[in-house]
This record gives C-alpha cells, sequence and structure tokens, in this order.
C-alpha cells in the first residue's frame, strides 16, 4: 500500500480464519491495530493495540456476503515520516484478532512517500 506524507487513507481487508472462512464481525471478541515504523519500531501516532472494534470510522461487517470485510481509518498523523531522510518509509500495521475459538493476526505494509514539502 502507497500512500503520501500526512495524507488520510484506509486500511481494507476480510477477516478469514483457518479454514478462509469469512469471520463475521459479531464474532469477535478483539480486534487491534499496532502501528509501528518497520526499521526503528517505534509507535507511530500512539496507535499501540488500538480496539479496531470500537475506534471511530472503524467497521467490521456481518452483512451476509460480505462478512469479516473491514474498514480502518488512518489519519494524518498515522503517515507521518519518522525519519525525514529517508524518501519512503515503511510503517507495519499490525492486525490481531480473536474468537471463542482461534486467534490470528496479520500485518499490512504501508510504504510513506516522504513529500519533503509537507514536513
Amino acid at each position: 500500500m502507497l500512500i503520501g506524507e500526512l495524507a488520510t487513507g484506509q486500511i481494507t481487508g476480510t477477516l478469514k480464519d483457518a479454514d478462509l472462512v469469512r469471520i463475521p464481525g459479531t464474532d469477535l471478541s478483539t480486534f487491534t491495530f499496532t502501528l509501528y515504523d518497520k526499521i526503528t519500531r517505534a509507535i507511530i501516532n500512539s496507535r499501540s493495540a488500538v480496539n479496531v472494534l470500537t475506534m471511530s470510522g472503524a467497521s467490521v461487517s456481518s452483512a451476509s456476503g460480505t462478512e469479516g470485510d473491514f474498514v480502518i481509518p488512518l489519519a494524518a498523523a498515522d503517515n507521518a515520516i519518522v525519519n525525514t531522510a529517508r524518501q519512503n518509509e515503511e510503517h507495519v500495521a499490525l492486525l490481531r484478532f480473536s474468537t471463542a475459538s482461534e486467534n490470528g493476526w496479520a500485518e499490512v505494509l504501508i510504504t510513506v512517500k516522504n513529500s519533503l514539502k509537507i514536513t
């Protein structure tokens, strides 16, 4: 995923279990989002284990046919450059979830383009 420095955006995807069956939002016990710089591991914008289920603007579908489809909004501060010497910077969004029967996780790699004149 490529996004400009300090731009807003969103992470989208579909939560699935080990058998690749969609997981409805109503089946989730937890769903968290952590955002950090890939090289330094520094947490970005205080996004450490943020509860996606109560996060403003986030959603996880329970509707038939779209179960498990999720949207996590990214604020401008989520796409800040940590090291201004880099032309592009890789951030990692760590997504963790649990249901009554299993736990899962995924990482989304976000390339943030240093726009040089923005900061």
